[in-house]
């Protein structure tokens, strides 16, 4: 499975006390190990961390279609760099 959200914390035990052990990052992938309740233990694909998040959708079959270089990049109103800057 894939992250959709920008981040969602890791944490050791199914509760929101509990401590974080890392972060999903938008992209990241991992794999559902057991569902309990509302929470959904997980190990990151990258790293190898397991840990609880909370139960929610995410995208199945999602393919990454762009790749990040840079932290900060400006965001054009149309696909050209004469228009207007919207944000950064």
């Amino acid at each position: 499975m894939r992250n959709n959200l920008s981040f969602i914390n890791v944490y050791e035990e199914k509760n929101i006390k509990s401590k974080v052990t890392t972060q999903l990052l938008y992209g990241d992938s991992f794999r559902k190990i057991k569902k309990s309740g509302s929470w959904i233990k997980i190990k990151n694909d990258i790293d190898g961390y397991k840990g609880y998040i909370k139960n929610r959708s995410f995208p199945k079959n999602c393919k990454n279609t762009h790749k990040v270089f840079v932290l900060s990049s400006n965001l054009y109103s149309k696909p050209n760099v004469k228009y207007k800057i919207n944000k950064k």
